[in-house]
């Protein structure tokens, strides 16, 4: 991969230090429950599940609060690693927080820096070399990664100023990641008038559904079936749950690129399945009509109007969608042929991504 090539290449000739050697020490944070997440809390927290779904290598702003009383809470420049996941591939990341006295879930390792490093170039640094980290993960059907495991993973250390120009870098790359796709997308499709159609009228839409959790023999098989936790990256090739034969019977299956929209709680998630599937009934499915609309393009539409969208979901505490208010969302539709070259375009962007 590009920036991975980029970065060896960089500081390949760097001395390289053990994530013990650059510790001050290493913890854990407090265990608080989701439902403890409120609007109306005082104290900014990131529950080890945001990790996954909320953040990336560098956390600026934290986005949850919680009355729960402090007793974990963050310094600046501490690296966050999921402790848990289902999967190895969840594990091998981290996210340096930048602000101090933010409660810190149960299931994060916390590592404090002891140097004079750059936060955010070490936790580039650590999610670039994700092999490294894949190498500690153990457990089988939990996968787990501890501060011992992790303690002799390597990272070239170069001098501060070069940190700082590689961070300089990897905050654009990020920012580019949608920002310079919303440019394009704004570029490509604002000023022009195009009509304004509802989901309804280019894609067939249903909600999916749980197979009865009193029927024992529903579930262990190995028909996928889709909850917003298998919604962390914009593809989906397996989940974690799977239900048996007489399970599937009982759900909605929905074909291979259909976009997944979570519509209960975490509005505006949203993933393409790349395996046929069922989903569960806070999700969406919009599978697109071959000659009136791109999955991809779909995709980048909702997200371009996230926020708006937001907006319309009835709710206190956790904003929801029903299947009709989803199917009523309208989006501006260009000729396929141009919602085909956006697609191209979007298809390089995830190519070069470095971070997964």
């Amino acid at each position: 991969m590009v920036v991975q090539s980029q970065f060896i290449e960089m500081f390949s000739s760097a001395s390289k230090y053990s994530l013990q050697s650059i510790a001050s020490g290493w913890d854990k944070g407090q265990a608080f429950k989701k439902e403890s997440i409120s609007p109306d809390g005082q104290t900014p927290c990131i529950h080890y599940g945001e990790l996954f779904t909320k953040y990336g290598p560098v956390i600026d702003d934290v986005i949850s609060y919680t009355n729960d009383y402090p007793i974990k809470v963050s310094q600046k420049g501490d690296i966050l690693f999921p402790a848990s996941d289902v999967t190895p591939n969840g594990l091998t990341r981290c996210s340096a927080v930048m602000k101090s006295g933010v409660i810190l879930g149960g299931d994060i390792i916390v590592l404090h820096l002891s140097r004079d490093l750059s936060p955010e170039f070490i936790s580039y640094a650590i999610n670039i070399q994700k092999e490294q980290l894949l190498r500690c993960v153990t457990g089988s059907v939990i996968k787990h990664i501890s501060a011992k495991g992790i303690s002799n993973v390597l990272i070239p250390v170069p001098d501060r100023a070069l940190q700082t120009t590689f961070v300089e870098v990897m905050r654009q790359a990020d920012k580019s990641k949608f920002d310079g796709l919303k440019s394009q997308f704004i570029e490509m499709f604002s000023g022009r008038e195009y009509p304004q159609l509802p989901i309804r009228d280019i894609a067939d839409i249903t909600t999916g559904s749980t197979p009865s959790k009193s029927h024992p023999e529903y579930w262990g098989g190995g028909n996928p079936w889709v909850s917003a936790e298998d919604m962390k990256d914009k593809y989906v090739y397996d989940t974690v749950e799977k239900v048996t034969d007489k399970g599937y019977a009982t759900c909605k299956h929905i074909p291979v690129n259909t976009l997944m929209y979570v519509c209960r709680g975490s509005i505006g998630v949203m993933a393409i399945n790349k395996v046929e599937c069922a989903t569960n009934q806070s999700i969406c499915t919009a599978t697109c009509k071959a000659d009136k609309c791109e999955v991809e393009f779909l995709y980048h539409s909702l997200l371009y109007k996230k926020d708006e969208i937001k907006q319309i979901g009835i709710g206190t505490n956790f904003k929801s969608l029903n299947q009709t208010t989803f199917s009523n969302l309208r989006i501006s539709l260009p000729p396929i042929e141009e919602q085909r070259h956006f697609v191209s375009i979007t298809t390089q962007a995830d190519k070069s991504k470095y971070l997964s």
